[in-house]
């Protein structure tokens, strides 16, 4: 027969009744259910639950490869000349920058330090190689050096005998260093200037006098200096 079930569930096989927390064999389910039913419902299968979560990862990537690809397919093309314009202004990278130097010979080159006599006072001309060049045509020779980070001209002038120009004397009697007067050209119009030639040994400064002593020589056989 069947009998009623107690708080914890009816103990008959058969009885219909269910406990509080259900009865072992009935039909009926507890709170928390029986082996077929529960309060939160039947457990999901674990096939089901990777399918679920797999799915969104899976159209996202889908739809990265295919943002890619219309990227790819959507390149636009670069501009290189436009119909009926023309740069004013042209950017081609010449093989060699011309110096004014290309039609002389260097007859003497020496990294030295240049001054100038203005408002009675030395001033720091530049640091450079200071040159004597004779050009391949007429045979004169000039002075001149460039300032090594600017490359602009500091003292360019021709080396000539003509008193009181060009007549190398050591300055307060250092052995490193000679003064001397000239016409110089360096900032285009020619002016009388006072000039002093610092080197770093007094070996360098006696073979500097050597080649402008030379340079004068040669420049006495130009019929324009003779």
């Amino acid at each position: 027969a069947a009998s009623g079930g107690g708080l914890f569930g009816g103990g008959a096989a058969g009885g219909g009744g269910g406990g509080l927390f259900g009865g072992s064999t009935g039909a009926s389910t507890g709170l928390f259910g029986t082996s077929t039913g529960n309060l939160f419902g039947s457990a999901p299968s674990s096939g089901s639950t990777l399918a679920a979560a797999s799915a969104p990862a899976a159209a996202a990537v889908a739809g990265a490869e295919g943002g890619e690809g219309e990227e790819e397919n959507n390149v636009e093309e670069e501009v290189t000349v436009i119909p009926g314009w023309e740069a004013s202004v042209s950017l081609d990278v010449k093989d060699m920058v011309e110096t004014g130097e290309e039609g002389e010979e260097e007859l003497y080159s020496q990294r030295s330090k240049l001054y100038r006599f203005r408002d009675g006072e030395w001033k720091e001309r530049g640091l450079g190689e200071a040159k004597l060049l004779k050009h391949k045509e007429t045979g004169k020779v000039r002075f001149m050096l460039r300032q090594e980070k600017t490359m602009k001209i500091q003292a360019n002038h021709y080396v000539v005998a003509v008193p009181p120009y060009c007549d190398l004397q050591p300055n307060a009697g250092s052995e490193k260093c000679w003064v001397w007067l000239a016409q110089d050209c360096a900032e285009e119009q020619a002016s009388h200037e006072r000039l002093a030639l610092k080197f770093g040994t007094t070996e360098l400064a006696q073979k500097f006098k050597e080649a402008f002593d030379n340079a004068k020589e040669l420049n006495m056989k130009v019929p324009e200096f003779a």
